[in-house]
């Protein structure tokens, strides 16, 4: 998960605004193509791309099988939450890219978000150290699990498998793929917006 949060921002966001920057993209809008159906054949593009690695996992639970003890099932559900993370971090930097529309801007954004997000769920577990004694500390632990993307990933691979984890990923893709699709007229507004919602 650590890898692909990681990756995908940048190949997600340099395509993306590739178009931009050599003129493509005016050439594409000259077309009969509306801007709604350009931006979802993005996402729907770049979802494949990264759905590639993912379908070459499918064969590792069965070659594990036959070295030792796996849990098909539990691989498969957790092979199928990959995916939903791997779409929600392509949907949110897509928005990103699409509401800023500058890539180092996109990127410092979303690396940002990525990292404060990566260190929550390192933080987690550590806070029930704090000598505080009166229930804060398991409080705030909590707070910190939750807001860590890459802790839901880990809870629901490592441990057991909970359905409000893939849904937590279907609803944010489909949030951030909405977003994208709404027209801002100004450029630091549509930044702010996606800043606050990251």
């Amino acid at each position: 998960a650590l890898v692909f949060a990681f990756a995908i921002p940048a190949i997600s966001v340099l395509s993306y605004l590739k178009d931009k920057k050599s003129g493509t993209d005016e050439f594409i809008y000259s077309m009969p193509v509306s801007r709604g159906t350009l931006i979802l054949s993005r996402l729907f593009a770049q979802i494949i791309f990264f759905a590639l690695p993912i379908a070459l996992m499918v064969s590792f639970p069965i070659i594990y099988k036959g070295l030792g003890e796996v849990n098909l099932v539990h691989s498969y559900l957790a092979l199928a939450l990959l995916l939903f993370f791997v779409i929600f971090i392509i949907a949110l930097s897509v928005m990103v890219a699409e509401k800023s529309g500058k890539a180092m801007r996109s990127l410092v954004i979303l690396y940002s978000a990525l990292s404060v997000s990566f260190l929550f769920g390192i933080f987690s577990p550590l806070v029930r150290f704090l000598p505080f004694g009166t229930g804060f500390d398991k409080i705030l632990s909590g707070i910190l699990s939750e807001l860590s993307i890459f802790k839901r990933v880990d809870t629901a691979v490592y441990e057991l498998f909970d359905w409000t984890e893939l849904a937590f990923f279907a609803c944010g893709a489909t949030v951030f793929a909405f977003i994208s699709l709404i027209k801002v007229r100004r450029r630091l507004a549509a930044t702010l917006v996606s800043v606050i919602l990251v």
